[in-house]
């Protein structure tokens, strides 16, 4: 019974910080350096799809914040606008591509995030070209 309890209490929590934890990942990031929100995940996401380049068997091995130039961080201050782009490594079959998603809002698109695509390197996988 006291350990039906305490389940009972801890998804009461759950469920009412859940809002909260929500909020948070739906919010703009306030700092260059900040982490890839979920949102960004899944507008880097988008955009890889509509690209064409994507098929089933591609896969995403690595999707992380390219991080500005140290300059660009420290000239910053609270309030600036700043740009926000990733870096993302995908593989199919044995070709791997390097992409860079960077990722602004579009005044003329409603504020939405304008994506654009850029693929910079290209190169065969290592463990293919011994076979």
């Amino acid at each position: 019974m006291r350990r039906d309890l305490a389940y009972v209490w801890a998804l009461l929590v759950l469920i009412l910080l859940s809002p909260s934890l929500i909020a948070a990942q739906a919010a703009a990031p306030q700092h260059p350096l900040e982490g890839l929100t979920s949102g960004e995940y899944w507008a880097v996401h988008e955009v890889l799809q509509a690209s064409g380049k994507m098929t089933p068997d591609t896969l995403v091995m690595s999707l992380l914040l390219h991080e500005p130039a140290k300059e660009k961080v420290l000239a910053w201050k609270a309030g600036d606008p700043f740009t926000r782009e990733a870096d993302v490594v995908l593989m199919r079959k044995g070709v791997v591509a390097e992409v860079r998603v960077n990722m602004f809002r579009d005044a003329g698109n409603g504020g939405a995030p304008h994506l654009v695509w850029r693929m910079f390197r290209q190169s065969r996988c290592v463990s293919d070209l011994g076979a």
